[in-house]
């Protein structure tokens, strides 16, 4: 498993003390002039009450650096509902934030100057930044010197009534008491499914009931809490039936087959805690949990079968409980792909050795509508819809799940190797060497009718030893659409290569991109980048490598092209690519936005929340790229536990699933490509069709495929591919149908572009006749001369017939239909016995057939 990350990255975290700059003075102002012009609401350092959503407020902030040394400071902004959090960043998308960035804003513009007006400090002032749109940009400042940034935030509707709110910019000291607002009783909020779900309103909406011979109390804790000032703590010092202690929230309005998820965050003061949930409409979905000593978020997904249903939680331990942030959040949720949660929690058959908890969660979506998976260092058994917990020892280092259809309904199976009574890792090195040698797999690719992986070597050497980078990487090759394993062969050119290669994008130029990390320090990785032909993604082709003097095909050289490790890259559109990443210890899902797969890369922007959970580590931020949906993506993080929590809880060790608007925050959108001209024809030569085409721009194509069709609207066949000859520049092309119908041939050409996306050009018709057959029936014949002509046109047929000699012993005209028809003819002589020429000769038809008389 990864303990010796966990371990790792705990004597990191420990061993690191700073001195940090401060947040010093704040105050409000309204959204009605300039940097130096808008109103003030209040004082300084003095709080405001909203209650409205409805107008932009604007928040200004000092930041004092008084540490003698030069700091390196973020801007970003969060909010909590307490004064000593959780804290929640505020980012571009509303999701289930209480605030958003305005985005836009009439008066101001994003990433304009600041000039100093807040007191309280001698520093010297060095120029801020006002924040309209950006949520993420690193400052440095000097020993001795101040600075103020200021916020224009937009309220949403998922506020709290009645509700204080604190702001802080992360990674500072905090001497002077924080930002805060205040909303009135009757500001605008969402309705939500599941009401007082943080107890901030006591025990409303909920009754707690305990039958003998139980014993158990509630009350109010107001010093933990996960969401609010308050939560609640169960205590059960005697236990009874599975039912015996219950907390129950009134009746929740459904929408039948609509899918949703109950979420909660709680711990126990025992570990193992036992903790079941029931939702009961006209029959109840059970799904048991186990609980741990420190806080952590727990799901359920489910698809609602009634209108209604009430949410039970059953305690089932003698020990306390503490629960809050009790929330059902419905398909549309903005921020967690609801959908994908249930998939992965209930679309595994109950009866199929499968998947139960991994990580490394890179999917690829197949030609075929599947999506296929890779997962590495996962859990193995037969799962169970009703429990949060497993019963399984198999720990398998990687494999594939393939899903039949999209979220939520896709059906998971599950690729291993070896057998169900001995399973073992879907790939393994060709020449396993040290004690344990295996594949970590990463980012995969469609090629040629095949499915390519990323396969970069992990040894360990002794069986004490730690596990380490094997220094090799090679690539996995899986025929389509059966997935079986044809070969699995190292990269020459990666050996002793101390960058391992994880993800992959298919460029606007005709080559794909693969992304790998130069280690800075033990929490610090840089991106460098390497490419090779689109398609020839093999053990044969090597990459070239960018370097400072361009592409090489030594990795040694490699150029950093981000201060970031890029977990995933994608091409949004024409010149216009997004990479998402998770830095290691980090607590957000950040993006960074290039016209070119090499960057520069800007534009760095928070768009997911890492939830904190207590001895859990979350890495590998990792972009799914078949869910996009109008700029809409979901993207992913893992999470790891040790080793008897993951058993207890099988989401300790599960991917969470989060989703946005990623390609709105993109600088590039407006990038627009070529407009492609296309110039096709069809045409009868002969027994051929001949087709020819030109397309001016032929930016980012791969190829064409010429289609052929009997009828014009189905069966469309094709009859042949023609690479693209410079993706570059516009370029003639012309192709023969050797072989067309007889008859009516419908036409066709499909442009497909470097990414699998086509188009189809206008349909052309072209009528191929074949050439009239004419014979001698009977032959040889007894005087009479009988021709059938087989002729697809109505024509006058030229009849000479001739003797040995060469004299023309007959000639006439046959008028003939557009049909098989028999003529005879007209010989007003007796002919001598012996062998005679017939020639026939028309607008199709020129024939010379020997005629015996007897």
């Amino acid at each position: 498993m990864k303990r010796f990350v966990l371990l790792l990255l705990f004597v990191i975290t420990c061993m690191q003390s700073f001195a940090y700059t401060s947040q010093g003075n704040w105050r409000w102002r309204n959204n009605n002039g300039s940097e130096t012009t808008a109103t003030w609401r209040a004082d300084q350092n003095q709080s405001i009450r909203i209650n409205s959503i409805d107008n932009i407020i604007r928040l200004r902030i000092q930041v004092n650096n008084n540490t003698g040394n030069t700091k390196g400071i973020n801007s970003n902004l969060q909010y909590a509902s307490a004064p000593d959090g959780p804290w929640r960043y505020i980012t571009n998308f509303e999701g289930n934030n209480a605030f958003r960035f305005s985005n836009t804003n009439a008066k101001v513009t994003d990433q304009s100057p600041t000039t100093q007006q807040l007191s309280g400090s001698s520093n010297t002032f060095i120029q801020g930044k006002l924040f309209v749109k950006t949520n993420e940009l690193d400052v440095s400042m000097t020993d001795a010197t101040t600075t103020e940034f200021e916020y224009s935030l937009q309220p949403t509707d998922n506020i709290e009534p009645n509700t204080t709110y604190y702001f802080r910019i992360p990674g500072n000291d905090y001497p002077v008491a924080l930002p805060a607002l205040k909303t009135t009783a009757t500001v605008k909020t969402q309705p939500k499914l599941l009401t007082n779900g943080s107890f901030e309103e006591h025990a409303k909406d909920w009754t707690f009931k305990v039958l003998s011979p139980a014993a158990a109390t509630t009350s109010l804790a107001d010093s933990i809490h996960k969401d609010g000032i308050h939560s609640l703590i169960v205590n059960v010092t005697q236990t009874g039936t599975a039912t015996a202690v219950r907390l129950t929230h009134k009746a929740i309005p459904l929408n039948v087959g609509h899918t949703y998820m109950v979420r909660f965050w709680a711990y126990a003061t025992k570990n193992s805690a036992k903790l079941q949930l029931a939702l009961k409409g006209k029959k109840t979905l059970p799904y048991s949990f186990k609980l741990y000593t420190g806080w952590q978020e727990y799901t359920f997904a489910f698809k609602a079968a009634d209108s209604k249903a009430a949410l039970h939680f059953l305690f089932q331990t003698a020990t306390s409980y503490v629960i809050d942030k009790v929330e059902i959040l419905d398909e549309n949720n903005e921020e967690v792909d609801v959908s994908m949660n249930y998939m992965w929690q209930n679309n595994r058959p109950e009866s199929e050795y499968s998947w139960l908890s991994a990580d490394g969660e890179n999917s690829e979506q197949l030609p075929d509508g599947r999506t296929v998976w890779t997962f590495s260092d996962g859990w193995y058994g037969y799962n169970d819809t009703t429990t949060n917990s497993m019963s399984t020892h198999q720990l398998l280092r990687n494999t594939f799940v393939t899903q039949s259809k999209p979220r939520p309904n896709g059906a998971l199976h599950t690729i291993i190797g070896g057998t169900l009574d001995q399973p073992q890792a879907l790939m393994i090195p060709p020449d396993k060497r040290g004690h344990d040698n295996f594949f970590w797999p990463r980012d995969m690719t469609v090629e040629n009718d095949s499915l390519k992986v990323l396969l970069p070597e992990v040894i360990q050497w002794h069986e004490n030893d730690p596990l380490t980078d094997g220094h090799r990487q090679a690539v996995g090759v899986f025929s389509l659409p059966d997935l079986k394993l044809q070969s699995i062969k190292w990269m020459p050119w990666l050996d002793s290569v101390t960058t391992n290669y994880i993800a992959l994008c298919k460029g606007d130029d005709g080559y794909t991109y693969a992304y790998g990390s130069r280690q800075i320090t033990s929490t610090e990785n840089h991106a460098v980048v390497a490419r090779f032909p689109t398609g020839q993604l093999s053990a044969t082709t090597p990459w070239q490598f960018l370097t400072n003097d361009g592409w090489s095909n030594d990795p040694a050289n490699s150029k950093e092209i981000a201060d970031v490790q890029l977990y995933s890259v994608a091409r949004l559109g024409y010149h216009n690519y997004m990479s998402l990443f998770l830095n290691p210890l980090s607590d957000k899902i950040e993006v960074l936005y290039a016209e070119s797969p090499v960057g520069p890369w800007v534009g760095r922007s928070i768009v997911g929340q890492i939830e904190g959970q207590q001895d859990i580590l979350s890495y590998f931020g990792l972009l799914h790229e078949e869910t996009a949906n109008n700029g809409v993506y979901t993207f992913s993080y893992s999470n790891i536990g040790n080793i008897g929590q993951m058993l207890d809880d099988k989401t300790v060790y599960w991917p969470s699933y989060l989703k946005a608007d990623l390609k709105s925050l993109s600088p590039f959108n407006n990038n627009v490509a070529p407009v492609d001209k296309l110039e096709f024809t069809a045409n009868h030569k002969g027994k051929r069709a001949l087709l020819q085409w030109k397309w001016e721009t032929v930016v980012n194509t791969n190829r064409f495929e010429i289609e052929r069709s009997a009828d014009g609207r189905k069966d469309w066949t094709t009859i042949a591919v023609v690479s693209a000859k410079d993706r570059a520049s516009a370029a003639n092309y012309e192709l023969f149908d050797n072989k067309p119908f007889d008859g009516k041939n419908y036409y066709r050409l499909k442009r497909v572009d470097i990414t699998g996306n086509s188009a189809l050009s206008p349909v052309k018709l072209v009528t191929v006749q074949s050439a009239a057959v004419a014979t001698i029936f009977p032959n040889p014949t007894h005087g009479a001369v009988n021709v059938i002509i087989n002729s697809k046109v109505k024509d006058n047929i030229t009849a000479v017939l001739t003797d040995m000699k060469g004299t023309v012993v007959h000639q006439e005209i046959i008028p003939v239909t557009a049909h098989s028809s028999q003529y005879v003819l007209h010989i007003n002589q007796n002919l001598a016995h012996g062998l005679y020429s017939l020639q026939l000769k028309g607008k199709e038809l020129d024939i010379q057939l020997k005629v015996a008389i007897q």
